[in-house]
Formats: structure tokens, sequence, C-alpha cells
């Protein structure tokens, strides 16, 4: 009898899924996990059916199982999320202790903010729909600062990329110079750069300058920058030959519908010593407390998805493989600047 690869398996499993053949697939996919045990595709792929059955226990036992064999396997952590999401549980640590928070009005109607009883996150409730992907995607003015777009009123896309600048150089500065005390050449990656604007504080001949963002016109933009390397997708998708020295998220991961897994993949992407630098909003804020459900930070929802303080994202970072984590910024200010070293 011909012996049938380990990829072939999984092909005709895939195959007899889509054909709503799920028992058929379930059979596949065991007889991959008998050719090589603990393979994180065969498992993810098997607690998918089991998702597909309803049988959510199982499933989630799989897609654990898949995670601890590979731990960047983001299929598996998104059908996670994806699980969680339909059990009304925190997107972040899977607890069934989230309560209703804020209602908002969000960018596009009414949002729920939650926040969780164990892990103490805010995140967006519900699912989040392809509408608010396609707004994501093709929105001219991704990336603004908050309430940028108020203050210009009507004005064009290419005003409001000036004064988006304009708005922030300060703060661009500011950081540039956090990163320049502790490396002065590398290479660097900005995960959700926009148009590039911050990698344009960095000298062409001393840095190696890569951009990703999931905005195809940001991207245009970048690349007539000249110097700079881009990549149009999600942070999930981007496989570079290399290892960075620095990695910045300026306003990048309230977006993100997985932060966790994001994380987890920067510090895979760091050469040892390397520095991550993040800026988000602080939900622990004076400014956010003042506010509540008027906050610029929730009102931006469903673009905005998490909502931090400095105590969770010291939690996610430390979960992610992180050891020396500084707060640049005062507990009580708006923005949060987290710096964190991989050691």
């Amino acid at each position: 009898m011909k012996t049938v690869s380990l990829e072939n398996l999984i092909n005709m499993g895939e195959d007899k899924f889509r054909q709503g053949d799920i028992f058929g697939a379930i059979n596949f996919f065991k007889l991959s996990l008998q050719k090589k045990p603990g393979y994180a595709d065969a498992l993810n792929n098997l607690g998918a059916c089991h998702f597909y059955l309803k049988e959510y226990r199982m499933a989630e036992d799989l897609f654990k199982k898949a995670l601890e064999t590979e731990p960047l396997n983001y299929e598996a952590s998104m059908n996670l999320v994806k699980l969680y999401e339909i059990q009304d549980r925190c997107k972040l640590c899977g607890s069934s202790k989230v309560i209703n928070k804020y209602n908002v009005q969000g960018q596009y109607g009414q949002c729920e903010i939650g926040l969780c009883g164990d892990c103490s996150i805010c995140f967006l409730l519900g699912s989040y729909d392809s509408y608010s992907e396609w707004i994501i995607k093709n929105s001219d003015v991704r990336n603004m600062a908050a309430g940028l777009r108020d203050r210009m009123g009507n004005k064009s896309p290419v005003d409001l990329y000036v004064a988006y600048e304009e708005d922030s150089k300060n703060s661009f500065n500011h950081y540039q110079s956090i990163v320049q005390r502790i490396k002065i050449t590398g290479n660097i990656l900005d995960v959700g750069c926009g148009n590039g604007y911050f990698l344009s504080f960095f000298d062409e001949a001393s840095w190696y300058r890569w951009g990703v963002d999931y905005n195809e016109e940001n991207c245009r933009k970048m690349i007539k920058k000249g110097g700079i390397k881009s990549f149009c997708g999600r942070f999930h998708e981007f496989r570079p030959e290399i290892l960075f020295d620095v990695i910045t998220m300026l306003e990048y991961i309230e977006h993100s519908v997985n932060p966790y897994a994001d994380l987890m993949k920067a510090y895979s992407m760091l050469n040892d010593n390397g520095l991550l630098l993040i800026a988000t909003g602080n939900v622990e804020s004076e400014e956010a407390r003042i506010k509540g459900n008027i906050w610029p930070y929730f009102t931006a929802a469903p673009d905005h998805k998490f909502f931090f303080s400095y105590e969770t994202l010291l939690a996610i970072l430390k979960k992610s493989g992180f050891r020396e984590i500084a707060l640049l910024t005062k507990m009580s200010e708006e923005k949060l600047l987290v710096m964190a070293v991989k050691k």
C-alpha cells in the first residue's frame, strides 16, 4: 500500500472539511497525528472540526495543545479567540468573568466595551466584523491622531496627512530620541506604520528601515519616500528574512485583533537585547476616567479593539517573553509609553 505523506493527509482533511464532510476530515487529521504526534497544524484543524460541531471544550483543548507545540501558530491563536468570542469570554485570557463596562458611540455605530474580571483588560465585545476590516483596509486616513479629523473638518486626504504629520512631529521626535539613546544603528521595524512618517526620523545611512501596514494607500506613500522597505498586509503575515534591533508599535496595539499573538511575534523577531517600544492609550488615566464612554480611544471602536492599563500591558508583555520592561510615562497620563527589551 502506498504511503500517504503528512502534507497530503492534511490537504485531504481540509478538502473534506470544505466539502462539509466533517467526520471524514477528522479521520484524516487523526491519521496526521498518528504519523506526527503533536503536529500543530493537525491539532488546530482537528480543533476547527470540533468547533464546527459545537464541541467547544474539545476544540479549546486542541487549540491550546497546538499552541503548546507551536506558540506562534497564528491560526490556532485566532481560533481560540473566536471560540472565546462566541462564548462571551475574555478575548485575551478566556475568562467568563466579563462585564459590560461602557456603551459607546463608535465610528460606525453603537459598541460595547467589556471588562475582564480576571485579567482586567478592557476590550470590544462582540464580533470583529468584516465591515470594520474593510474600513481599515480602504480608509485614506488610518493612523490619525485621536480627534484630528474633528479638528480638521472637511479637508482632503492630502491635507489630513499633512496635519497628521504636524500633529505627530513632537511625539515622534521624542520616541526617536528614546530609541537613539539605546541604539544608534541597526534594523528597525515600525508596525502599523501608516505612511512611514516615523521611520523618516531615522537616518537611512545608519538604519535599515522596514514598515508594515494593512492600508494599500499608506504603503504606496511609504514607497515614494524612498529608502524604506514596506510590507502591505497583516503583521502576522510578515515573514522577513532578518531579525530586528528595534520594533515600534505606535498607536497600533489597540487596533490588533490578537495583541498577545502580535507581541509573541515581535519577541521572536527581535535580536538579543532588541528593543520594543509601544505607545497606546491608558485606560486608567485621569482623562479616561473623566471622559468615560466618550474617551477618544473608546469612540474609535471598532477600529480600536483593546484598551490597556500599564498593568494589563505589563502582564501580556511578560507572558510574551519580555522581562526588562519600563513605563516611560506617568501612570496618570493619557498615553502609555512602554519599553521592553528581549533578554
